[in-house]
């Protein structure tokens, strides 16, 4: 309420109750006047968790678990060359976290412009789902198969009366009911994002004798057998899909108890990042649409073969000189009169990897881990 939100504190502890929330974050656009305001309110049963969205014209970002009273700066751009990690390494140093907020959203000022090496976390859901939601995991999703590791959170961001508190929002593998742990499991990924309290999922990916859930790493051997299981309630007439960095790997419909399982067992190609993803049948298709450009395997070997390549990071149309026109690959000796295997909206990797982070879209995946 002290920049453009609309409910008061007491409004806002009843809805987060409401909702079977646990802890919730608040914060105001480049203030620091909404933590004084909790000073002494904050409830027994609510852990509440001070931050700032810090709102600059280069994107915003969340300041998140800053001491009551701390104040983050918003007047900088990438122009001015370490501004920003600056104040990211200031925010680490008060035991903060840092999430770059609705990253893709096409409004001035609010597409994210400060790249990636200081951000702790990605929001990849922003209130209800919308195109921009599937852009940012098609983006999140890119940078795990590049080895790009950043969490991925969601997030109510509710101004006003209309706007629901915690839907969506995420249910974090913490230690404790405090704020170190919550800002500790959200770091590492221990977390995944749920459009409401309604729904749970129990994720593992198992090895031998090792287990993996969200955000853990499972060690594995070439072709070593990994079993994955995801167990899904409160999600009635959804999908359940299982995504690697190959594509889909498995889906399932959940009918209309909301209850439903999906396996699937897979040998290990490292690196490998598996994830699971609930999504209803109705609009708004790209939350499980597959319209995204993937490695192609030429011959036996896979690799990224030139001949897929797309001149410019956001379009499907290869150029002759983008694709090697006249020239055969290399590495699998694809003929120059071979055809042009470009299959999405945007080019695929070679042409993005030296391109802005938000050039990275490739397909939409889980909010897990």
């Amino acid at each position: 309420m002290h920049s453009d939100g609309k409910r008061t504190v007491d409004e806002i502890v009843a809805a987060a109750r409401q909702e079977g929330l646990h802890f919730i974050a608040t914060s105001d656009h480049n203030t620091s006047s909404t933590g004084v305001t909790w000073h002494g309110n904050v409830p027994t049963d609510l852990l509440v968790i001070n931050a700032e969205e810090v709102t600059t014209r280069h994107g915003h970002w969340l300041a998140v678990g800053l001491p009551q009273g701390e104040w983050v700066d918003w007047r900088y751009g990438p122009a001015n060359q370490g501004a920003f990690e600056g104040h990211a390494r200031r925010v680490h140093s008060l035991g903060g976290l840092t999430i770059a907020a609705h990253p893709l959203t096409p409004a001035p000022g609010s597409f994210w412009e400060f790249g990636l090496d200081r951000v702790d976390a990605l929001e990849v859901w922003n209130g209800p789902w919308t195109l921009d939601d599937a852009a940012n995991i098609a983006a999140w999703h890119v940078m795990l198969c590049l080895g790009k590791r950043v969490a991925a959170v969601g997030d109510g961001d509710a101004h006003s009366h209309g706007d629901a508190v915690g839907r969506p929002h995420n249910v974090v593998y913490a230690s404790g009911l405090s704020t170190p742990a919550v800002l500790d499991a959200l770091r590492l990924g221990r977390s995944y994002a749920v459009e409401s309290a309604a729904v749970t999922l129990d994720f593992t990916a198992r090895a031998g004798g090792a287990v993996a859930g969200p955000g853990e790493e499972l060690p594995l051997s070439f072709f070593d057998a990994v079993d994955v299981t995801l167990n899904v309630t409160g999600a009635p007439d959804s999908i359940a899909t299982l995504y690697t960095e190959w594509g889909i790997m498995a889906a399932t419909c959940i009918d209309g108890s909301g209850r439903g399982q999906l396996r699937w067992r897979g040998w290990a190609r490292p690196p490998c990042s598996p994830g699971p993803r609930c999504a209803g049948p109705s609009p708004p298709p790209p939350r499980w649409t597959n319209w995204w450009p993937s490695p192609t395997r030429c011959g036996s070997t896979p690799h990224n073969c030139p001949r897929t390549t797309s001149s410019s990071a956001r379009s499907s149309t290869p150029s002759a000189a983008a694709t090697g026109r006249g020239a055969a690959c290399a590495r699998c000796r694809a003929p120059p009169s071979a055809p042009l295997r470009s299959r999405g909206s945007r080019a695929p990797w070679p042409a993005c990897r030296t391109a802005p982070w938000w050039c990275w879209a490739s397909r939409p995946t889980t909010v897990c881990g």
